[in-house]
């Protein structure tokens, strides 16, 4: 088991596996685009990571308003239910006492 890797080695040795192959992809397009186009091609790729980045933190703050409002609700479906149930021990007695 000492033989094994750590888990940030393996993330390591696949993060330079990616690089190495992203690399090599890079050089077997570039042989047939030109570079112009490969600049092109980055450009639009960092463009779309930039409005993956932007709705990730949309989503985030999104998913954080929802989990407050979420709480907030069962919070005042709680604070009914115990109105409920108060109000129908009044209207219990009332019976009771009319009976």
């Amino acid at each position: 088991m000492a033989d094994q890797p750590s888990g940030d080695a393996k993330s390591s040795a696949r993060a330079s596996d990616g690089i190495q192959k992203s690399s090599g992809t890079v050089e077997a397009i570039s042989s047939f685009v030109d570079g112009a186009n490969i600049a092109d091609i980055m450009r639009m790729q960092q463009s779309v990571l930039q409005r993956f980045a932007q709705m990730k933190k949309q989503l985030d703050s999104l998913d954080r308003d929802t989990i407050r409002q979420v709480d907030s609700a069962c919070k005042e479906i709680t604070r009914n239910c115990e109105l409920l149930a108060l109000v129908k021990q009044d209207l219990d007695s009332i019976y009771r006492t009319t009976r």
